[in-house]
């Protein structure tokens, strides 16, 4: 292969060591692991669609052309997948993941299971010690915590069914990373709850972050831009 194909290859692909290829199709309840194919044609349509969504944040949340998987529930649709979109709202908890693990030992906590894209990232990282996740669905870790507790083993991962708004972790307990991730779609409704995570772990992460964060002050700040014009 020609060298600037290979480069151009690498360029497309950047997202591929953070997807969940090896994740099993199965059902468990109400939630289902799906694979899916995204054409060229449903790509670009998607692309132009999501440039006018959400005031212009939308833009973000594009898609190429390829193989993916996702959660889906019975009624509450289609709540995550391996998408480019999906892997940039993870982006900076990776990178913050990357850098924990550098200087080794390094302990990640994660509210929210779901298919387990970003647990099973960081504990692909040599240096990550242990994730210990916290989901309230038991069908959830029955479809897909089942699959990670086999390929990591109990020493490197611990799943609590909890609520991870409830959840009190041990006097003193503290990680390199803590990731909130609780919450099916893009809302400022969440913001509430999104602060209340950063209070609780503030003194308990040396990073923290959340799913959504940065979109939805994206769109506080335009609320008040247009209501002050």
């Amino acid at each position: 292969m020609p060298k600037k194909a290979k480069k151009a290859k690498a360029k497309e692909y950047w997202f591929s060591k953070y997807q969940v290829p090896d994740l099993p199709v199965g059902t468990k309840g109400s939630w289902a692991i799906q694979k899916f194919e995204v054409e060229p044609e449903a790509a670009a349509m998607h692309q132009l669609s999501c440039m006018f969504s959400m005031g212009g944040i939308g833009s973000r949340r594009g898609i190429r052309e390829g193989h993916y998987t996702r959660l889906a529930h019975k009624h509450r649709g289609v709540v995550m997948s391996d998408t480019p979109a999906e892997i940039n709202d993870h982006y900076e908890a990776f990178l913050q993941t990357e850098a924990a693990a550098k200087a080794g030992g390094a302990t990640i906590l994660v509210h929210g299971l779901g298919m387990g894209m970003f647990p099973n990232y960081c504990l692909q990282l040599k240096g990550v010690e242990h994730v210990t996740i916290v989901e309230i669905d038991p069908e959830v870790i029955a479809l897909t915590g089942a699959h990670y507790l086999k390929k990591y083993g109990a020493d490197r991962l611990t799943i609590i069914e909890a609520d991870a708004e409830k959840w009190k972790p041990e006097p003193h307990s503290f990680w390199d990373v803590v990731w909130h991730d609780i919450w099916d779609s893009i809302c400022e409704d969440n913001w509430d709850s999104i602060k209340s995570f950063h209070r609780r772990f503030g003194s308990r992460a040396g990073w923290q972050g959340s799913w959504s964060r940065p979109e939805i002050q994206r769109m506080q700040r335009q609320d008040r831009e247009r209501s002050w014009w």
